[in-house]
C-alpha cells in the first residue's frame, strides 16, 4: 500500500472519530439524539451486487411493514 493511501485511510478514521465525538457532545448538550451515526460507505461506489442486496432488504422491510 502506498503512503498516500495509508494516510488517507488514517485521515478517514480520524474524521469518523471526530464526528462521533461531536455527536456525543451535542447529545450531552441536549441538541441531538443521534450518537455517532455516519455511513461507512460515504464517498464509495457500490457494486451491482451490493445495490441489489440493499434493494432486496428495503423491499423486504416494506413488505413486512405493509402487512
Amino acid at each position: 500500500m502506498n503512503l498516500m493511501k495509508a494516510l488517507q485511510k488514517e485521515a478517514d478514521k480520524m474524521e469518523n472519530r471526530l464526528a462521533t465525538l461531536r455527536s456525543a457532545i451535542s447529545a450531552l448538550n441536549g441538541s441531538s439524539s443521534r450518537i455517532g451515526v455516519r455511513s461507512k460507505l460515504k464517498g464509495r461506489h457500490l457494486s451491482a451486487a451490493h445495490k441489489a442486496a440493499i434493494k432486496a432488504a428495503w423491499a423486504k422491510r416494506r413488505k413486512l411493514h405493509a402487512a
